[in-house]
């Protein structure tokens, strides 16, 4: 299972895949909403190579399985900083630039501690394949390495594993974690230089339950931002996490027998801390503060007491392993955190599940003999609970029995195996007869308009496999209404055969008879050292199509690229040769890697007919040393210098401390270098966003270097002046802490573009998709940015007790700026009232620039948006009525003309309009809720990611936003609508090039109208 980041990182790319399809229906009228970029190597293709290429040359017989990194070598039992591999030294100090002494440095291969996208590797990542995903995770176990800084702080630690990228960790008590991805060191050690820890807090404290005993084995920990806003409240507490926490140190304790526990690495500020325990329902302590520097002592975290549901599974078939019974608590009305979201999308526990994340609350492997106790569940609580089978799935976790509700503390539930699907079918030779044995087969079920429609891009990832007498069984499918069956269907030297909508039964078995694969030529790879002719075993080799844009600049491309097994990429045998399949197109990529060599990238042309025989033969390579100097001359460390091969791959890497960036086994020819943006892991989304709203993107040349075999190019790269900037949020005079500070580059863009990016901004940042250009003030309302681009710019603040954001332009220049903040306390009080004038409890608030002020259509969208997902805050913080209808929001924009709305269960929503003086607080506001009707769409196609939207065409329009839901299935409701016209439009991506469908309905209180596309 995942790390709760890398939970978080899955569930974002679920989030993400909606909120793309919501871009694309409200900002683009059926345009895609993000364009990959343009491919910047399209003038650096290589041209096709004769039949014997030369690309490298030293002998590497020696490499195992894995096709990056430094040869694994033998060494002498010793501690983790006596390898002669290349390592990782550097020196750990404060902010005050003492020296820490026994600090824990922790080095992981591959992406570990943080989601690092900016230097993402398809080899080291798949997010598509739950056995990739274990591998991966026992391997970072397995490769851990840990030392301590010594009295200078100094350390120097070796890089295990063969991933490209690795994941340093520091901790001291009392500091910050500090998490770096770092390039793997190939042919010398890399010196980070000085590494500085931040201030933090220590928090101390007990753990005790209902009558006030101790309690130990709970896990504590303080609740990550991305955790506040997980959909449907989803809160994980299997065995899994639990591990993955112990990978993940400094971020938990288990607390003694005494029931204490200690975080030593706590931010400072307002903060929750959470507690969970195989026998308690999980608990949290909200509400606490502790300053920089402090430790919170004392701290009582109280578990209550939990409960247990028995039962045993039935009709589990012999044979079938990897079986749990998982419990989520029956979802409440409303329980969206992630805004509202998944909810569109109908009841989001089922659309996860369909994603793959069949994960509950509380998870339990099922006995041998069926029975099963799930325990720690919350007393007098419902629960869902069903059967989940690992290895199926985006998630890879299945749900294979219906869902049934029970009681915490019931006993004899009954969950009763659901076999679903079986197909089976036997694969021959087309021409032969024979049975061919070792396939790929990739099932995947389409249609119904579900998620599996809406991540179609996602390769169902299939390994290949052995199937005696070609005799192939593929089981547990479990197919919605309106879906179908997808094969595909690969072998060596046969052509791939799809077969797509294949129509299943409800329950049983399907026989598709046998399927006959035509022969197909072969490309026959042999690779071998270009210095002595030694054949390489272990090479990576993959074919892929010529490229023509390959979005190189965009991370997720790699996350789509999938795993690489099939049969057009392998790895070398003992001979150095490697069997793939040909392309359908005459002229393809052939890519070959191996470790401590220099890559082979060209294009290969196939044989007119029969198989095609290539010879590859590997350099040593040379390497580059690239050294970033500032404007004063001296090195530049932590700068991020991008390189561009000749093929048109694209990687980074940071400087050193002494201003050096090295890049090792190159291919010769003309390698591109150039300083690069570092905006962060989730920084390129914003990037993306700029883009497509025409905003500003500083981008440096490159600056090309040729490489020659076995001889080391340099290049200097002077940085351009950078701006600092620091400054002081204050709110009526006084400092204000935990205020949320963004950079955004550029002036500002008007119209839906900008709202397009300003939203993006806001789910990032409340997904917990950080970015150096994002920061929070510290108790003394300060804030700080590092490496900004002199100009013209802007800064968006924004605080958990503000209803409104607050963007101000300002102008940076090289060096030193001071730009302070200072909020006002401009306010409105009012009332939300019921259509018989009663108070209503509970309505949410927000409040808005009017049309007027803000643009009619971008205030319209605004609001849309607001309303589809009013947990993300994206308007600003929302405000409930109390048990009078009173509600106040504090921090609304000055002199401009406002709308506030209110919106209840039940009711159509009411806007008011307000305008109020700076500084001032207006009282008196009214929002009187008018009763509701409702729209049920049906659309009769299933098509990914259909939606409807609804605009109000009666008397006062301009003061009622418009509508919007995804459809879940070809269904979707609109609710909450005002009495009078509306009118309703229907697109889908299928049809993103046609007009949308429309129907004018009168929408009356208390009623549903039924409507069809």
């Amino acid at each position: 299972m995942q790390s709760h980041r890398a939970l978080g990182t899955s569930v974002l790319l679920v989030l993400a895949a909606a909120a793309v399809a919501i871009g694309w229906f409200v900002f683009s009228g059926g345009d895609t909403a993000i364009a990959p970029a343009a491919d910047p190597a399209a003038a650096h293709r290589a041209s096709a190579p004769p039949a014997t290429a030369e690309a490298g040359g030293a002998d590497a017989a020696a490499a195992n399985t894995e096709a990056t990194g430094p040869v694994r070598e033998a060494v002498v039992a010793s501690g983790p900083t006596a390898s002669s591999l290349p390592s990782i030294t550097g020196q750990v100090v404060g902010t005050d630039q003492h020296p820490i002494a026994d600090a824990e440095v922790i080095c992981i291969p591959g992406v570990a501690f943080t989601p690092d996208f900016e230097n993402l590797d398809a080899g080291d990542t798949d997010v598509f394949d739950p056995q990739a995903i274990t591998d991966r995770l026992r391997g970072q176990v397995r490769d851990r390495v840990t030392v301590r800084s010594d009295a200078d702080g100094r350390f120097r630690v070796r890089v295990e594993g063969t991933s490209r990228t690795v994941s340093l960790r520091v901790l001291a008590r009392g500091h910050l974690v500090l998490d770096r991805s770092v390039p793997r060191p190939n042919d010398a050690d890399t010196d980070l230089g000085l590494l500085v820890l931040a201030d933090g807090a220590v928090v101390e404290g007990r753990v005790l339950d209902a009558q006030g005993s101790p309690i130990e084995g709970a896990r504590v920990s303080r609740l990550l931002d991305f955790e506040k806003n997980l959909p449907a409240g989803m809160d994980f507490a299997a065995p899994e996490m639990a591990a993955m926490d112990d990978l993940r140190s400094g971020e938990t304790d288990v607390t003694d027998t005494a029931g204490h526990f200690e975080l030593a690495h706590v931010e400072a500020g307002d903060f929750t801390l959470r507690a969970r325990h195989a026998e308690h329902p999980t608990a949290q302590r909200t509400g606490l503060t502790v300053a920089g520097g402090q430790t919170l002592s004392d701290v009582v975290v109280t578990m209550p007491r939990g409960a247990q549901i028995r039962g045993v599974v039935v009709g589990i078939p012999e044979g079938v392993k990897g079986l749990s019974v998982m419990a989520s608590p029956k979802p409440e009305a409303g329980n969206d955190p992630s805004g509202g979201l998944l909810g569109m999308l109908g009841d989001p526990l089922e659309f996860m599940a369909e994603a793959g994340f069949a994960m509950g609350e509380r998870k339990v492997p099922v006995e041998a003999d069926g029975s099963f106790v799930l325990r720690g569940l919350k007393a007098d609580s419902t629960y869902r609970l069903w059967v989940a089978q690992q290895g199926r799935g985006f998630a890879g976790a299945g749900i294979c029995s219906a869902r049934v509700e029970a009681p915490s503390g019931g006993f004899g539930v009954e969950l009763r195996y659901e076999a679903g699907v079986t197909v089976t079918f036997v694969v021959v030779d087309a021409r032969s007869g024979e049975p061919i044995e070792r396939l790929w087969v990739r099932d995947e079920l389409r249609g119904g308009g579900g998620f599996a429609d809406m991540m179609a891009f996602a390769p169902n990832n299939a390994r290949s496999k052995a199937y005696p007498e070609g005799r192939v069984t593929v089981a547990n499918l479990r197919p919605k209404k309106d879906q179908t069956l997808q094969l595909t269907i690969d072998a060596l030297g046969h052509a791939q055969q799809k077969r797509e909508g294949i129509a299943l039964p409800v329950s049983g078995s399907l026989d598709l008879g046998t399927l006959k694969l035509e022969p197909r030529p072969v490309l026959r790879v042999t690779v071998a050292a270009a210095e002595n002719g030694r054949a390489i075993a272990g090479a990576r080799v993959e074919l892929r199509p010529k490229r023509e844009g390959r979005g190189a600049d965009n991370p997720f491309a790699a996350l789509a690229q999938g795993a690489r097994s099939s049969p057009r990429s392998g790895q070398t045998d003992s001979k150095g040769q490697c069997t793939l399949n040909v392309l359908d197109g005459e002229v393809g990529e052939l890519q070959v890697r191996a470790r401590g060599l220099a890559p082979f990238v060209a294009e290969v042309a196939m044989a007119p007919s029969g198989d095609t025989e290539q010879q590859v033969r590997l350099l040593a390579g040379g390497s580059a040393e690239v050294t970033v100097l500032g404007a004063d001359r001296q090195p530049v460390k932590d700068a991020n210098v991008e390189h561009r091969t000749p093929a048109g791959d694209v990687d980074r890497q940071r400087t050193d401390a002494s201003g050096l960036a090295r890049f090792a086994t190159l291919a010769p020819g003309a390698h591109e270098f150039r300083l690069a943006d570092d905006l962060g892991p989730m920084g390129f989304a914003m990037d993306i966003a700029r883009r497509r709203a025409g905003g500003q993107v500083t981008e440096a040349a490159w600056q090309s270097v040729e490489i020659k075999d076995r001889a080391v190019a340099t290049l200097s790269i002077e940085k351009n002046p950078a701006a600092r900037l620091r400054g002081i949020v204050r709110e009526n005079g006084l400092p204000l802490a935990g205020a949320r500070v963004a950079f955004r580059q550029g002036p500002a863009t008007d119209g839906a573009d900008a709202l397009t990016e300003g939203i993006m901004g806001d789910v990032m940042g409340r997904m917990g998709g950080g970015s150096k250009h994002q920061t929070k003030t510290g108790d003394d309302g300060r804030y700080e940015f590092a490496e900004l681009p002199p100009g013209a710019h802007r800064l968006r603040v924004t605080h958990g007790a503000r209803a409104m954001p607050t963007d101000l332009e300002l102008t940076l220049r090289e060096g030193d700026n001071q730009f302070d903040v200072d909020l006002d306390m401009t306010s409105l009080r009012g009332v939300v009232l019921d259509p018989s004038g009663k108070p209503v409890e509970g309505a949410t608030v927000t409040v808005q620039r009017a049309p007027e002020a803000a643009g009619t259509e971008d205030a319209a969208v605004s609001r849309a948006l607001v309303g589809m997902m009013p947990g993300l805050g994206l308007g600003g913080p929302t405000q409930k009525s109390d048990g009078a209808g009173a509600f106040e929001l504090r921090g609304v924009d000055p002199d401009v003309a406002l709308q506030v709305q209110a919106t209840a269960k039940g009711f159509a929503p009411a806007v008011a309009a307000a305008t109020v003086a700076r500084g001032r607080t207006q009282t008196g506001l009214e929002l009187r809720l008018i009763a509701a009707g409702r729209i049920k769409v049906t659309v009769t196609e299933s098509a990914p990611f259909a939606a409807v939207s609804a605009k109000f065409v009666g008397d006062g329009a301009a003061s009622v936003a418009p509508v919007m839901r995804l459809l879940n299935r070809g269904k979707g409701t609109l609710d909450g609508l005002r009495p009078g016209q509306w009118q309703v439009e229907y697109r889908s991506m299928n049809d993103r090039d046609k007009p949308p469908a429309t129907r004018t309905v009168d929408v009356v209180a208390g009623e549903t109208i039924e409507i069809e596309f």
